[in-house]
């Protein structure tokens, strides 16, 4: 009963992101809504290495999906890989580390230019939904204008 109290008593900012506080229960539960915090796919550009790391895109949605294939990059492009990755037998760090970095950087471009076109095709929907229900009201005030004059 105490347990269903404080989680009912935690808090959530108006990003769903949930508030910090004291209590060592209440920091662990949020730790644990913050991960599984709905996938957002509606982003601003991704500018450093700290935003790549944060950002969780949902490619399976049917905007991205479109995005990824219009541009012909597959998920497996898309998809975040550690350092550990690029760690070979033999191979200097400092190479691992230059590797890697490319590797983020080439990443942080892709998902932008995902992100970017996935952005244009959600405008070019609401456009074509605003003309659509415009010429919906147009044809609906033309019956009620020719009703009207019978």
């Amino acid at each position: 009963m105490k347990a269903q109290k404080q989680l009912s008593s935690l808090k959530v900012d108006k990003f769903g992101e949930p508030k910090a506080t004291v209590n060592d229960e209440e920091a662990e539960e949020l730790e644990r809504l913050r991960k599984i915090r709905a996938k957002r796919n509606d982003v601003k550009d991704i500018r450093n290495l700290k935003m790549l790391e944060r950002i969780d895109l949902d490619f399976d949605s049917p905007r991205m999906s479109k995005a990824c294939d219009d541009l012909g990059v597959t998920i497996q492009e898309c998809q975040k890989k550690e350092r550990s990755d690029f760690e070979i037998r033999g191979v200097n760090e400092d190479v691992v580390d230059l590797r890697f970095k490319h590797y983020q950087h080439r990443l942080i471009d892709t998902l932008n230019r995902v992100i970017g076109l996935r952005r244009e095709l959600k405008e070019t929907e609401k456009k074509k939904e605003r003309i659509k229900k415009q010429l919906m009201e147009e044809q609906g005030l033309g019956s009620n204008q020719q009703l009207q004059t019978l």
